[in-house]
């Protein structure tokens, strides 16, 4: 075939060749040594199917598809077919770089990524090349040509030792949540812990499980400072460097020894061995102390010095050779002679009233509203009514007086003053006017009241001289007195 010179128009070529049909051929600008365009159309003038721009001869540098097919598999249209190319080049994509879908589904790159880079996808918007980025203390990502590695800043395997400044289990004392240390092979050690803390020697100390017991271990490691059992029994090696405790019990030396509850069973006797009830029990140093259905203290020689029995009905009988040398206690109490003895927990109190109350004629009167002068519970006596309530069952000490205001006197009339001990009249002090002149009038009472717990005692006042009468807003002119026997 003759290379046409300028644009030329070959139609209705022969069967022969590349053309068949009455396809049309049409040559553009071919010029030698120029990029030129070669057109094969339809037989429908104007309708392309294949362009190829070319440089002589017909060197082909790409082909346009405009319909049809390639080695006899269709292309194009609304729904793409399957074709195979041994290459597909796009010189305006990046080179190594992340290929996608880009707007209006043409395809893109991304920059060249750098080493350990990843498409990343952000909604909405183009993929990009971006690097994983790790969190402190906790995640490392090293990038590398081709790689990503990623690591811990220590190792966490199974077999790894590993160190926390402060390891914190917030659930481990919940319902169902244990926190647990498992060596259930390691028969030497058991489940040990290491507590390494300060000092010049032995700074550390170990706490573990062997053979089910717990253990507190030395700072060698080599020898137990302290074991429990199960059964609550506890063996200790020595205590402030004595020895104590095995079979045979080894002298021990303590500053103070407290038993914060009831202790029962067996105690140590006078020769330091563990006795039970039937033999009594001791506690000995110069002197002792058993028991042997009671208490006993007794010297040295197990000479008694105070018996503490049981009399029945929680009573306790108490007797003793002497306190200061003075014998006390049995049935007959003896004399003894002693530099103080205090009840601290017994009522002592004084009250005053100068409220100016007013007292009608003919009936007894409550004195209320006190002031207190001092009250060594400060419980049990009511300022506002004046009444006093026994904490305890015994003997009180009760004394009182009133002031009547001065007023013209009425002769033989009674000012009187009860003390009223749980709604009974215990005693009554009285006083009869013998003349009409103007004066004050006191009257004083004072017993000995027997109580129960809970029992009460109150002042009654009354005068009968046919008209009221304040009492006296004088102080200490009114004043009660209670104090318990002990």
């Amino acid at each position: 075939m003759t290379t046409p010179s300028g644009d030329s128009l070959i139609s209705n070529l022969p069967a022969a060749g590349t053309m068949n049909g009455t396809e049309q051929f049409i040559m553009d600008q071919t010029v030698a040594g120029q990029t030129n365009t070669v057109t094969i159309n339809s037989q429908v003038l104007g309708s392309q199917l294949i362009n190829i721009p070319s440089a002589l001869p017909f060197t082909v540098n790409n082909i346009k598809v405009l319909g049809g097919t390639i080695d006899n598999t269709t292309i194009g249209a609304t729904t793409p077919s399957t074709g195979v190319f041994t290459a597909l080049t796009d010189n305006s994509l990046t080179a190594n770089s992340f290929l996608y879908s880009g707007t209006g589904s043409l395809l893109s790159t991304t920059t060249a990524p750098t080493n350990g880079q990843l498409l990343i996808g952000s909604t909405g918007v183009a993929p990009v090349a971006a690097a994983l980025t790790g969190t402190s203390n906790e995640i490392i990502v090293t990038n590398g040509a081709g790689s990503i590695t990623l690591s811990t800043p220590q190792a966490i395997g199974t077999g790894s030792s590993v160190t926390f400044a402060t390891v914190t289990a917030s659930n481990a004392l919940t319902s169902g949540n244990t926190l647990s240390l498992s060596a259930t092979s390691n028969t030497s050690v058991g489940a040990q812990i290491e507590l390494t803390g300060n000092g010049a020697t032995t700074p550390n100390k170990f706490i573990r499980v062997l053979s089910g017991n717990f253990q507190i271990v030395n700072s060698a490691g080599s020898s137990n400072i302290l074991t429990l059992t199960d059964a609550g029994d506890l063996t200790v090696p020595n205590i402030d460097n004595t020895i104590i405790g095995a079979t045979t019990a080894a002298a021990g030396s303590f500053t103070t020894v407290t038993a914060s509850s009831t202790i029962q069973g067996a105690l140590l006797s006078s020769t330091g061995n563990i006795q039970g009830p039937a033999t009594g029990y001791s506690i000995v140093t110069a002197t002792g102390l058993s028991s042997g259905g009671g208490i006993q203290i007794f010297d040295g020689s197990n000479g008694n010095k105070v018996n503490i029995t049981n009399a029945g009905a929680a009573v306790a009988v108490f007797t003793s050779t002497g306190i200061n040398s003075a014998a006390i206690g049995a049935t007959t109490p003896s004399t003894g002679a002693f530099t103080t003895l205090n009840a601290s927990g017994n009522d002592a109190l004084l009250y005053t009233t100068t409220n100016g109350q007013v007292i009608t004629s003919g009936s007894g009167n409550q004195v209320t509203t006190w002031t207190k002068t001092f009250d060594r519970n400060n419980t049990n006596f009511a300022t506002s009514t004046g009444t006093f309530t026994a904490p305890a069952t015994g003997y009180y000490n009760v004394s009182a007086q009133i002031t009547f205001a001065s007023h013209v006197g009425v002769v033989n009339a009674q000012y009187a003053l009860s003390i009223i001990g749980n709604g009974a009249n215990l005693v009554t002090g009285s006083v009869f006017q013998q003349s009409t002149s103007t004066d004050l009038v006191s009257v004083t009472a004072s017993c000995v009241a027997s109580l129960s717990s809970g029992q009460t005692i109150v002042l009654q006042a009354f005068q009968n001289t046919g008209s009221s009468v304040a009492l006296s807003t004088t102080t200490a002119l009114n004043y009660v007195s209670i104090n318990r026997i002990p």
